[in-house]
C-alpha cells in the first residue's frame, strides 16, 4: 500500500518528462523487479507509439510537420541536430541549404541482404572522421554536396535544395533487411546511385582497411535521414531542457527555451515547474533519476511523470500522476516485458 505523507502544494510541484535514448535500454534491463522504474511502469499508463524520440521532441516544441511535403522528411531534424552541434567557425550556417544525417554506419552482409548494424552513429576516432569526410568532400565536390562531423558523432550532409527523397530512422533497420528502409521518391534512383558511388569510396578507403586488419567494423555505408531546412523560430516556451542530444540543444534555440547539461541527479530540478531532461549513458539512472522520480511523486512535488524510451525507431511512453501510485492491484513485471513488442 502507497501511504501519502503529505498533500500536493501545487505551486512547488513540477511535471516532469525524462527522454531515455536507446542506448540506456541495456541499464534499464539490468535493473530488477524491485527498481523503482518496475514500480513506476506497473502503475503508469503505457503506450506504444509508431514515433521516434526525435519526432516527439519536434513536436513538443512546436515544430509542425509541413504539410504536402510528400517527397520530404516530415520534420527537419537533421537541420535542427545541426543548428545544436557545437560548430567550428568555418562551419556552414545551419539556416543555409537543406541538411541531412549522412550517419556512418556499418552494413552487414546477410545470406541474400544487407542488415544495419548499432551503434547509429557508429563510433570513429577524430582521424578517422576527419580522413573520411576529406575523401568524401574532394570525390562529390561537383556535385554540390558537403558533408560534415558535428561533436556528437553524428555526420550531416549539406544540399542546396531538397533532394526529393523520403527517409527512414536508422533505429527502424536495425538487425533488419534494409531495403525497405532505403530513400523512396522521386530523387530516390539518384540517391541510390549516390550510396552506391559512396559505399564503393569507403570500401577501399584506407581508414577502413586498417579498421579491418584490427578486427575492426569497417565504415562502409551512410545513414542518410532526418532532412529538411531548418524552420522558423517557434514561440518561446518555459521549459527548462537538460542534456547533450544536439537536437534537444537546437529545439532550445529555436524557442528561446534554457538548455543545459544533465545534472548530476534529480535534486537540480527543485524549485522548476516543467523540465525536459534527456538521460545519457553518464548518469545512474536508479538511484539518481527513477528512485528520487518516484518518490518526489508519492510526496506530491512532482504533479505528472512522462517517461518517453526510444525502442528501435519506436517509442514506449509511460505517464504518472499522483494518484496512479494508488493502483495497488497492479504488478511488478520484469523490465524487458514492457520492450518486447
Amino acid at each position: 500500500m502507497v501511504y501519502f505523507s503529505q498533500p500536493i502544494n501545487i505551486k512547488s510541484a513540477v511535471h516532469l518528462h525524462l527522454f531515455i535514448p536507446q542506448t540506456l535500454l541495456a541499464q534499464v534491463f539490468q535493473l530488477g523487479r524491485d527498481s523503482a522504474l518496475a514500480g513506476l511502469l506497473a502503475k503508469a499508463h503505457l503506450e506504444q507509439l509508431n514515433d521516434s524520440l526525435e519526432n516527439l521532441l519536434c513536436r513538443l516544441a512546436g515544430i509542425d510537420e509541413e504539410p504536402g511535403k510528400e517527397e520530404a522528411d516530415l520534420l527537419p531534424i537533421a537541420a535542427i541536430s545541426y543548428l545544436g552541434e557545437n560548430k567550428v567557425a568555418e562551419a556552414p550556417d545551419a539556416g543555409a541549404g537543406y541538411f541531412l544525417f549522412a550517419d556512418p554506419v556499418h552494413l552487414l552482409l546477410q545470406r541474400d541482404s544487407f542488415s544495419l548494424s548499432a551503434p547509429v552513429p557508429m563510433a570513429l576516432t577524430a582521424e578517422e572522421t576527419a580522413s573520411l569526410l576529406d575523401s568524401l568532400n574532394r570525390h562529390f565536390v561537383s556535385d554540390g554536396l558537403y558533408f560534415m562531423a558535428g561533436a556528437s558523432g553524428h555526420w550531416y550532409l549539406q544540399l542546396a535544395e531538397s533532394p526529393f527523397i523520403v527517409t527512414h530512422h536508422p533505429g527502424l533497420a536495425l538487425d533488419r533487411d534494409i531495403q525497405a528502409f532505403l530513400p523512396r521518391g522521386s530523387g530516390a534512383a539518384r540517391w541510390h546511385q549516390l550510396g552506391n558511388e559512396i559505399q564503393m569510396l569507403l570500401h577501399g578507403h584506407a581508414v577502413n582497411q586498417h579498421r579491418e586488419s584490427l578486427g575492426q567494423a569497417a565504415c562502409n555505408s551512410l545513414w542518410f535521414w532526418g532532412g529538411g531546412k531548418l524552420p522558423y523560430k517557434s514561440a518561446a516556451m518555459s521549459i527548462r531542457a537538460y542534456g547533450a542530444m544536439p537536437l534537444l540543444k537546437g529545439l532550445g534555440r529555436l524557442a528561446g527555451m534554457e538548455c543545459a547539461d544533465l545534472p548530476r541527479d534529480f535534486s537540480a530540478l527543485a524549485g522548476q515547474e516543467q523540465a525536459w531532461v534527456q538521460l545519457d549513458t553518464s548518469a545512474n539512472i536508479e538511484d539518481d533519476w527513477f528512485r528520487p522520480a518516484a518518490a518526489a511523486l508519492r510526496r506530491g512535488k512532482l504533479c505528472r511523470l512522462q517517461l518517453s524510451f526510444a525502442v528501435n525507431g519506436k517509442l514506449l511512453s509511460a505517464t504518472l500522476r499522483r494518484r496512479d501510485l494508488l493502483k495497488f492491484w497492479r504488478k511488478r513485471h520484469p523490465l524487458n516485458i514492457y520492450f518486447e513488442a
